[in-house]
């Protein structure tokens, strides 16, 4: 016993067992690692005696260690324990009520009612194999028929003796024995599932290590524990364990938390089908670090997800749920990237529309951006970047998500797929401000990449190639910095040196323990350095300077034999370039647009004009500095809400004025600039986006039956009122090479009375083709449609006549295939015509109308 159980007596073990549960998904307790060592000696065989359920009373409430050690026995087999004391009247529960109606069990006997009832299993038959297995690996059935004979043959005591009994009964050293059993139950549960037993012996650690609390904290609903329990436990736990006293109240809290949670979970009234999916949820985790197979975990968990909302469906025939139908899929872009994915000299647009992952490549004989493949991902995206290796001709997308993993794809252009090249787990899933994924910067000799999270948190990858030339990430390194919150991060280009990454970040440290709050008024952004020790395999912050005016965005300069290096801070009204060395600060104002509303004392921002500039460094190569900025206004395009596709046609090589840093301005002035029409760009398309949605509203004002959504879009000029309707998907029937480009096309019926369409019409410049519609579409001559000239309209006509109007007359198309043709007088042709199934109106070259109607 000592061997397995690290020699510590069972009374401190159950002491521990819930402490750590009352921490649930808030912080990991001190002894948690205590607790894990425990917990993977338990997962290797240790099991409960069934012994320790027929104790006496004496010995339920003795706290020694020698009755203790010997309540726990390495077993090779499974045994099953209820927690019913002696002195305790036990009374079945009724499952049927809490199953079918949702409602909570009736249990009457106060505190000494903490038995399960895992007969689930036999009055539900149609649970599906899978959650028959889960239900069947609970360690309780097996004393269920002793409980129930202890219960039948129970005394029938009085209110004065069975207070007596419940005061007994929750005891200190009860809830102790009571807060062990729930926890090695479930160990005991969890070894039991098939599923569980096939994994590695690691990953079964692993997972029993990561989710234990959550389990216990299922196994205390379950059970129906009092809630007075918790709070007995904590003390035990002070008094076991005394702890200094201003850590009490945290204990408390703890108590609390953990109190609510239990509660939270009993108002649902789950029955046992519904807890086993629960618990198998939460035990196949495969956000756990070091597993050896995270998919075949992940594939258990989805299982059960599954399982368990096809029980609750059938279970619960008469609840409502709300249908989920999409009526458009995303269409507001998020994260847009560019780069040869499918191969050399081949460029394309990834982008990212909230949970959507889409390749787009643009035409290069039309100019049109088209969809190459389109993938949902279960989460949100968080970052996007590219990266190609030293030497490679194409490149790879880079994605931070929610997950808590850093995930690496390569687009496969044979396949039309994305293939997932490494996914590494470092953390918790969900937007969380501590884990890394909302910024991603990469070397840009893709050497390396750093990702980080909002606040402390920094990881660095190294990527390299083995042998075969597949992509290789190495474990992360640490670039952490406690009370930091990071804005931005770029790579610098360095060339081959030591990869250095710079971030914009603010330490809020001195802030936080500032009363007065002055310190938070003069907070400063800091621009900091972090270097790659290639050599030494490490991160160390190289360098910090404090800046001037908070910053948004950092660009990187071209390094190495192809620039200075450094990069471009752009802050609110002012461009700086930054670098190491003896490099002095060249600082620029962003120039700002003339109008008749020009005030000295009037401020103005920058981020929202869709304004562009080129921007040129000048660059001593003797001294190795930059020695000025020029800024030259280029163009102005709409704020982006959508994909826009420009072609540059001029480089801004033109007589419009030059703003440079060297320029000595008083302080408060700036440049200023008129803003004109494109000139050096030219738009070749545009893939709209009803992104921002402001309002939405659903009315049926069109008296369609089918009620619109009138959605005002976008924010300032550019905003619009749109009207939505639901459409029906199109589905490809037949493909028809047409021997040029058509000017019209239309769709008629032979009656009035038929439900589909029988000719398709087609207009060309000098021409018109006539398609019938049937099992294929083909080509046919015997319509009665005159084929050598351009139609310019036709129609069903009354009951089972068609009608051709072309420029020299009207074709008027009998059933019989009789045609009574009218011609145009003169010299005169027909410009203009309207049509319906009784009426006909054209109008004549010299602005002559003329007027048809069908005979009653």
């Amino acid at each position: 016993m000592a061997g397995g159980r690290g020699g510590r007596p069972l009374g401190a073990l159950q002491t521990f067992a819930f402490e750590s549960p009352m921490t649930v998904m808030h912080s990991t307790p001190p002894w948690s690692e205590s607790i894990n060592n425990r917990i993977v000696s338990l997962s290797s065989g240790i099991s409960i005696d069934p012994q320790i359920s027929n104790r006496p009373s004496s010995t339920a409430t003795s706290s020694s260690s020698s009755s203790s050690r010997q309540a726990i026995t390495p077993q090779h087999h499974h045994h099953h324990f209820v927690t019913h004391m002696p002195g305790e009247t036990s009374r079945s529960t009724s499952n049927d009520a809490v199953q079918r109606g949702r409602v909570p069990s009736t249990t009457s006997g106060g505190y000494g009612h903490f038995s399960f009832n895992p007969d689930a299993s036999n009055t539900h038959s149609y649970l599906s194999t899978y959650i028959s297995i889960l239900v069947q690996a609970e360690p309780y059935s097996f004393f269920q028929n002793r409980l129930s004979s202890t219960s039948s043959t129970a005394t029938t005591t009085t209110s004065a003796n069975s207070q007596l009994s419940q005061a007994n009964f929750v005891s200190m050293d009860n809830i102790c024995e009571l807060a062990a059993r729930l926890l090695f139950g479930a160990v005991e549960w969890a070894r039991n599932v098939p599923f569980f037993q096939e994994l590695s012996l690691n990953d079964q650690c692993i997972l029993l290590q990561i989710t234990w609390s959550e389990l216990f904290l299922l196994n205390a609903s379950q059970c129906n524990m009092p809630v007075q329990a918790a709070q007995l436990l904590i003390l035990s736990g002070i008094h076991a364990s005394p702890i200094p006293a201003e850590k009490v109240q945290t204990f408390l809290d703890h108590t609390r938390k953990f109190q609510e949670q239990v509660e939270k979970l009993k108002t649902l009234h789950l029955d046992h089908a519904e807890y086993s999916c629960l618990k198998a949820i939460v035990l196949f985790t495969p956000d756990a670090p070091n597993l050896s197979y995270p998919q075949h975990i992940d594939n258990l968990q989805e299982k059960s997800l599954l399982a368990l909302e096809e029980y609750v469906k059938g279970q619960y025939p008469a609840h409502m749920y709300l249908y989920n139908l999409t009526l458009q899929r995303p269409n507001g872009v998020t994260h847009c990237i560019h780069g040869n994915f499918s191969g050399p000299k081949q460029q394309e647009i990834c982008v990212s529309r909230g949970k959507i992952l889409e390749i787009l490549k643009p035409d290069p004989s039309t100019g049109k951006v088209y969809t190459l493949l389109t993938v949902e991902v279960f989460g949100v995206i968080r970052s996007l970047v590219p990266i190609r290796l030293t030497g490679s001709n194409r490149d790879y997308i880079v994605i931070g998500s929610d997950s808590g993993r850093i995930l690496i794809l390569e687009y496969n252009a044979s396949k039309n797929t994305l293939e997932k090249v490494h996914q590494e787990t470092f953390g918790k899933s969900g937007c969380r401000r501590i884990v890394p994924g909302q910024f991603l910067s990469v070397d840009p000799k893709g050497r390396a990449l750093m990702i980080g999270a909002v606040e402390k948190q920094k990881l660095v990858y190294i990527l390299n190639r083995d042998s075969q030339a597949r992509l290789t990430i190495s474990s992360p390194l640490e670039a952490h910095k406690a009370n930091t919150i990071t804005f931005y991060s770029v790579g610098v280009d360095v060339g081959f040196e030591n990869p250095i990454f710079a971030c914009l970040e603010v330490d809020y440290e001195e802030a936080d323990n500032d009363p007065t709050g002055q310190a938070a008024k003069d907070l400063k952004q800091t621009l900091t350095f972090y270097e790659l020790d290639l050599g030494l395999n490490h991160v160390v912050r190289k360098y910090s300077e404090q800046l001037d005016e908070f910053a948004n965005l950092l660009i990187t300069v071209p390094g190495g034999n192809e620039g200075p290096s450094g990069v471009l801070i752009c802050s609110e009204n002012f461009l700086t370039f930054k670098n190491f060395g003896d490099q002095p600060d060249i600082r620029c104002p962003i120039p700002r647009r003339r109008s008749d509303l020009d005030d000295p004392e009037r401020s103005m921002i920058f981020t929202e004009q869709g304004d562009l500039f080129k921007i040129t460094l000048n660059h001593d190569p003797d001294m190795g500095m930059v020695t000025e900025i020029r800024l030259k206004y280029f163009d102005t395009v709409p704020v982006a809400s959508a994909i826009y596709l420009y072609q540059i046609s001029h480089l801004g090589d033109d007589e419009e004025p030059e703003f440079s840093s060297s320029e000595r301005l008083e302080e408060g002035d700036t440049f200023f600039f008129v803003p004109r029409k494109l000139k050096n760009l030219i738009l070749v398309d545009e893939m709209d986006s009803l992104s921002p949605i402001m309002a939405c509203h659903i009315a049926d004002l069109a008296n369609e039956d089918t009620p619109q959504l009138y959605v005002a879009c976008g924010r300032g000029p550019r905003s619009s009122l749109r009207i939505l309707r639901h459409g029906l998907e199109v589905t490809e029937m037949a493909v028809s090479e047409l021997p040029g480009n058509p000017n019209a096309v239309w769709t008629v019926k032979r009656r009035a009375d038929d439900d589909f369409d029988a000719y398709i019409i087609v207009s060309f410049i000098n021409a018109t083709l006539v398609l019938s519609i049937g099992e294929t579409v083909e080509e046919v001559t015997d319509s009665g449609f005159l084929g050598t000239t351009p139609t310019l309209s036709c129609s069903q006509l009354g009951d089972d006549a068609l009608v051709q109007i072309y420029r020299e007359g009207i074709r008027h198309i009998r059933a019989d295939k009789r045609v009574n043709e009218w011609r145009a007088p003169g010299k005169k042709t027909i410009t203009q015509c309207a049509v319906n199934q009784r009426q006909v109106v054209i109008a004549l070259t010299g602005g002559e109308l003329v007027y048809f109607e069908m005979d009653s």
